[in-house]
């Protein structure tokens, strides 16, 4: 029996008992939104917006924009957030609120020593009201300082993102982050992480005490030093990645001509962000594709590494989607690999929350 290096990882995606609970104290959740002490208003972001304990994934991952506190009443046809607070200042629920008066609310509760937050159905449907909605669940601890220590971000079944920080004596901060697959295809759970074949990819962010950050990824037994991000002395933020149809066409002939993608069935494109260090890109491979059923894109059995597609700087999802609608019909057109797409049923791109179009 070959050994699995994973038990670790596959103990965290069954959130079953913490999907319980919250099931179960949803009219709680309810009553606690109806009465915060204190609430704030932000501009639209992704995840858990400024209530992400997470020190890296808005720099380095491109899929999280955090959002900043309003200080404007919102109106009409605004995109926004909404989040609620407790007396000790945690908070107790997050609601994104799109253009069209469109509600989303992720609940925090405590569970097993650590916080959780994840979004639970209101539907006039008794059948799904106060259930757990499709999509990922969050758990998080901090250190007796209020320092976090550990963050993931779980799709129950499918995969997960782990952080896990350390704190050194020169102030600086180590983050090891651990983006685990186990159906991922042509993999082995007897394969340690940084070798072919194994379910994860693992990587490491070494934080400076001027919130600099240097990335590595694990490749074997060591890890390779990817890039350095500099905080902007400026903005505060990082400054835009570099990045062309050149780039993307060079990630996209190296997703396509790797062995382990699966032929068959229906790519999607998935977007992250945009923010400021530009707009994230996976590519999925799905069992089946369906143009008129979005449900066609919600079970993938392959995904590739995140690639980052630059910008000047922040851009709309509307604009973001469209820039790489463009690159893909530039890539049906003249891509080295554009014959690798045709083995599939169909193409599309879009947002996690978002419709897919079809380039």
């Amino acid at each position: 029996m070959n050994k699995n290096n994973y038990i670790e990882f596959d103990k965290e995606l069954d959130v079953r008992d913490a999907i319980r609970f919250a099931e179960d104290h949803f009219r709680n959740f309810l009553h606690a939104r109806e009465n915060p002490h204190k609430v704030k208003y932000t501009t639209a972001a992704n995840w858990l917006g400024i209530e992400s304990p997470s020190l890296v994934d808005y720099r380095v991952i491109g899929g999280h924009t955090r959002g900043r506190v309003l200080k404007k009443a919102v109106k009409d046809g605004d995109r926004y957030n909404v989040i609620g607070y407790d007396a000790e200042e945690r908070p107790l629920f997050i609601t994104h609120v799109n253009e069209f008066g469109r509600r989303e609310t992720k609940f925090f509760f405590d569970l097993q020593g650590y916080r959780w937050a994840m979004e639970l159905h209101e539907s006039d449907n008794p059948f799904y009201n106060g259930k757990h909605r499709y999509g990922d669940v969050y758990k998080f601890r901090y250190d007796e300082l209020g320092r976090i220590v550990y963050f993931a971000t779980i799709n129950p079944g499918h995969s997960s993102r782990t952080e896990k920080y350390e704190y050194m004596d020169d102030a600086s901060i180590i983050c090891h982050m651990y983006y685990y697959i186990p159906g991922r295809s042509g993999s082995d759970k007897s394969i340690p992480s940084g070798f072919k074949g194994s379910p994860m990819d693992e990587y490491r962010y070494e934080i400076s005490p001027e919130l600099d950050i240097k990335e590595f990824v694990r490749k074997g037994n060591d890890y390779s030093f990817i890039r350095e991000i500099r905080k902007s002395k400026t903005t505060g933020v990082p400054k835009p990645a570099a990045g062309s149809y050149e780039k993307f066409e060079t990630w996209l002939n190296g997703v396509l001509t790797d062995k382990e993608i699966p032929t068959g069935g229906g790519i999607l494109f998935l977007l992250f962000g945009p923010n400021e260090d530009g707009i994230g890109v996976s590519l999925e491979v799905c069992k089946t594709f369906d143009p008129d059923n979005d449900d066609w894109a919600c079970d993938p059995y392959f995904s590739s590494p995140m690639h980052m597609i630059g910008t000047t700087g922040l851009c709309e999802h509307e604009k973001a989607l469209k820039s790489v609608a463009s690159m893909i019909r530039k890539y049906k057109r003249s891509g080295e690999q554009r014959l690798v797409l045709k083995k599939y049923s169909g193409i599309g791109a879009g947002f996690s929350d978002g419709d897919i179009i079809i380039p």
